[in-house]
C-alpha cells in the first residue's frame, strides 16, 4: 500500500491509500504560543519602528550627520530597539518559550522583521540576561549601533 504525505496550507497529512484524507496535524501548543506572541508583538511595534526610523531620516536630511537633532533621533531609535528587545524576551519567558523556536516557526520575512525590530542575535537570549552585545542595523541609512552593557559605540559609514 503506498504511503503519501501531503503538505499544504493546513499542515502535513499522511495518507495510507485511497479514501478521505485524515485531519491536519495541529501544531504543538508551544508553536501556537510563539505564533501568538509574535503576532501581538509585531502588531504593537512595527508602526512605532517605522515612525522612529522616519524621524531619524528626516533629522539627518534636515540637519546633517553630526547634528544634535540627528544624534537625538538616533539615540531614541536605539533606545526603542533595546526596550522592545527586552519586551520580546519577556513575552517569551512568560510563556516558557525559547527564542530559538522562532527559527523553525517564523517564515523568512518574519525572521528579517524580527531582526529589524530587536537586532542580532534575534534567536537567543543575551548572555547574563541583559549583558552582552546586540547589533542594530538600519541599511537604508548605513549606520549601526552596537550596544554593550551600559555604553553605546556608534559605527557609521560616510553618506
Amino acid at each position: 500500500m503506498p504511503t503519501t504525505i501531503f503538505v499544504g496550507n493546513h499542515g502535513p497529512r499522511l495518507s495510507l491509500g485511497p479514501g478521505p484524507l485524515p485531519a491536519p496535524v495541529s501544531p504543538p501548543p508551544s508553536d501556537q504560543a510563539l505564533r501568538e506572541a509574535w503576532d501581538s508583538f509585531r502588531e504593537r511595534y512595527v508602526q512605532s519602528m517605522l515612525m522612529h526610523r522616519d524621524k531619524k531620516e528626516r533629522m539627518l536630511a534636515q540637519y546633517g550627520w553630526n547634528s544634535m537633532q540627528a544624534n537625538e533621533a538616533n539615540e531614541e531609535l536605539v533606545s526603542f530597539h533595546t526596550r522592545i528587545r527586552a519586551d520580546w524576551h519577556s513575552r517569551l519567558r512568560e510563556r516558557g518559550l525559547d527564542p530559538t523556536m522562532g527559527q523553525d516557526i517564523l517564515d523568512m520575512k518574519e525572521k528579517e522583521l524580527l531582526v529589524q525590530l530587536i537586532g542580532e542575535p534575534a534567536f537567543r537570549f543575551r548572555q547574563g540576561d541583559g549583558l552582552g552585545e546586540i547589533m542594530i542595523s538600519n541599511k537604508s541609512i548605513g549606520r549601526c549601533k552596537m550596544l554593550n552593557s551600559d555604553r553605546a559605540i556608534q559605527i557609521s559609514k560616510k553618506p
